[in-house]
């Protein structure tokens, strides 16, 4: 215990207060508060009439020997510069996390950047499915719905593909690549279907140059049949629906009465 605390201690014990003390032992009340607050150190004239006063022995006012209590502070500081540093360090991890995550995602407007992050996800299936490198593709259309954005790009392999971007979860204007088609024929209709970690059923259908026979498609999904018009020979189109226990969406082209439009062999 410090000699301030051991002198407040006596003090309240006593039931004084800070100016009765100092009257007693002929110091001001500054002086006693002082003492008490750690700020000071009474002279030796002082001491002698606190323990008088106290009926104490001197040497109940010693303290630790200074150079103990500096290693013991300095035992403190070194932990508060760990603590530090550890903070420190966590900070500069979650900074670049957070620099590593933005980088991985783009803005809906960012064409080039969609662009780039459509080459860089389907870059990987390109020699797998014998197409070689890709380098460039062009944007055809982009839709959104709820956290889900679709985009629709013509390669220079004359090929289509539908790229489909997550909403982030932690840069929420930014989105992020995540599954598609990657590479089919123009004048077809794909669909990409799964279930999201929100119980939903998420069914996007993506087409290009289709003929221009067919002025429908449709598709039927836990026993309901949809029907979707085709404008301009292109499809791109996103299902949000509660229910990921039946996912079902085989799209079939219709003609404008809706019949049935049978590919040749």
């Amino acid at each position: 215990m410090e000699f301030g605390q051991k002198l407040k201690k006596l003090r309240t014990e006593k039931g004084i207060s800070q100016q009765a003390l100092a009257d007693a032992v002929y110091v001001s009340r500054s002086a006693v508060a002082k003492w008490e607050n750690g700020l000071g150190l009474p002279s030796r004239d002082s001491l002698e009439s606190l323990a008088l006063f106290f009926g104490v022995e001197e040497s109940f006012f010693d303290t630790e020997k200074p150079e103990n209590v500096i290693v013991v502070k300095n035992r403190h500081i070194r932990l508060m510069l760990a603590i530090l540093c550890a903070i420190g360090a966590v900070v500069l991890l979650f900074v670049g996390f957070l620099g590593f995550r933005f980088s991985k995602t783009v803005k809906e407007t960012d064409i080039d950047g969609i662009e780039q992050q459509v080459i860089a996800y389907f870059g990987r299936f390109a020699d797998h499915l014998g197409y070689g490198e890709v380098n460039n593709v062009q944007i055809v259309e982009i839709k959104k719905r709820g956290d889900y954005l679709a985009v629709l790009a013509k390669t220079e392999k004359d090929k289509l593909c539908m790229c489909v971007f997550d909403r982030d979860r932690i840069f929420s204007n930014r989105w992020r690549a995540g599954g598609g088609n990657p590479y089919y024929d123009a004048g077809k209709i794909v669909s990409w279907n799964y279930g999201s970690p929100k119980g939903e059923a998420v069914l996007i259908f993506s087409g290009g140059e289709i003929t221009e026979q067919a002025q429908w498609y449709t598709f039927t999904n836990s026993g309901i049949e949809y029907f979707c018009p085709i404008e301009n020979g292109t499809v791109l189109d996103i299902f949000v629906i509660p229910d990921h226990y039946n996912i079902c969406g085989a799209p079939t082209l219709l003609d404008e009465q809706r019949n049935e439009i049978i590919s040749p062999e």
